[in-house]
C-alpha cells in the first residue's frame, strides 16, 4: 500500500501542482461532495479590474482517467483542500 503525505496548499499559483480538489457540487453530498487528485491547469485573463480564471481543468496522472474541466459555475463550489507532496511507503 503506498500512503500519500498532503499538505494544506500554500498560497500563490497553482499552476501545475498536483492538489487534492472537493467538489460540492458533485458526488454525494452529505459525505462532503466528491474528492480527487489530479495537476491543477488554468487559463487566466488579465483585465483593469484584476484576473479571472478563464478555464480551470485538472489533469489525471493515470492515462485511464480523462481530464476534469471545471464549468464556470462550479468554481465556487470547488475547495482545493492541499497539495501533494510525496508517497509514502
Amino acid at each position: 500500500m503506498i500512503n500519500s503525505l498532503i499538505r494544506l496548499c500554500p498560497q500563490g499559483s497553482r499552476e501545475g501542482r498536483i492538489v487534492l480538489v472537493q467538489f460540492n457540487s458533485r458526488g454525494d453530498l452529505e459525505n462532503g461532495g466528491r474528492f480527487t487528485v489530479k495537476k491543477y491547469h488554468s487559463a487566466k485573463s488579465v483585465t483593469e479590474a484584476g484576473w479571472k480564471h478563464e478555464q480551470i481543468e485538472l489533469l489525471p496522472l493515470n492515462p485511464d482517467y480523462d481530464p476534469i474541466n471545471v464549468a464556470p459555475h462550479e468554481g465556487p463550489e470547488m475547495v482545493v483542500v492541499g497539495e501533494w507532496i510525496s508517497s509514502i511507503d
